[in-house]
């Protein structure tokens, strides 16, 4: 319904892509029922998340469906579920961090804190959570003092955004500090930063975070207290690993 001819720059070195914004559509989730949605078609076929993922993906949900509900993801049972917050009961969970978003953009951002070094103290850092992005976390270089080239690293396809490929280093750090929860040697990719220009123009970001950090924990998010509740799951303590297979 109501087409318009749009242009979409994403991630990547490239240009924008084409796309079609059409208005006033019904979504169904489900029980859920969305009226009056908008929706973006990609007619890019180098953007073909089918083909890279290994299964079929249709396309992406973000913050116009997410907002209006509490929603909780448990990677170990594989399902997420949505809550109408006039009927959801919060449990006591003395075993839960609650953590504090901030929005730019329509986009989630928590603070954390990552240990680059055994001999470095701590750094803050302000990361996009990312459940989509299927790395640990991306660190952007010179967006903070601390945040240098690693001495040690490979450079390595890092991912396909909207604009194109992206490339950048990989590496391991000390720890990555989420609160109370420490955890041990995560895998960290520096992208390339041309490839992420437009990322780069919410000035405090440091990075991303993403889907081999949160699927270590149960996720609960509020969109509209703006809060994102963490509880260890069973893969907590599974180390990070990278290409484990040799070829």
């Amino acid at each position: 319904n109501n087409l318009k001819k749009r242009k979409l720059q994403g991630l990547g070195s490239e240009d924008a892509v084409d796309a079609i914004l059409s208005s006033g559509n019904t979504f169904k989730l489900k029980n859920i029922r969305g009226n009056n949605q908008g929706l973006y078609v990609v007619y890019d076929d180098s953007f073909d998340l089918s083909s890279k993922l290994g299964i079929t993906v249709h396309g992406i949900i973000g913050y116009e469906i997410l907002k209006d509900f509490i929603v909780k993801i448990s990677y170990g049972a594989q399902k997420i579920t949505f809550y109408d917050r006039d009927f959801y009961n919060e449990k006591v969970c003395n075993k839960c961090e609650v953590f504090d978003l901030e929005f730019y953009g329509n986009k989630p951002y928590i603070k954390a804190e990552v240990q680059l070094a055994a001999t470095k103290a701590p750094t803050p850092v302000k990361l996009l959570i990312d459940s989509g992005g299927s790395d640990a976390m991306w660190l952007f270089e010179g967006s903070h003092p601390d945040l240098v080239s690693p001495e040690k690293y490979f450079i390595d396809f890092l991912g396909e955004g909207l604009s194109g490929t992206i490339y950048g280093k990989r590496t391991f750090i000390e720890s990555l500090n989420l609160g109370r929860f420490k955890l041990k040697r995560p895998s960290v990719s520096y992208p390339d930063s041309i490839a992420i220009m437009k990322a780069r123009k919410f000035k405090t970001r440091n990075g991303s975070l993403g889907a081999s950090i949160l699927k270590r924990f149960v996720v609960t998010i509020d969109y509209a207290n703006k809060t994102i509740k963490l509880k260890k799951g069973n893969d907590f303590n599974d180390p990070f690993r990278y290409n484990m297979s040799g070829i």
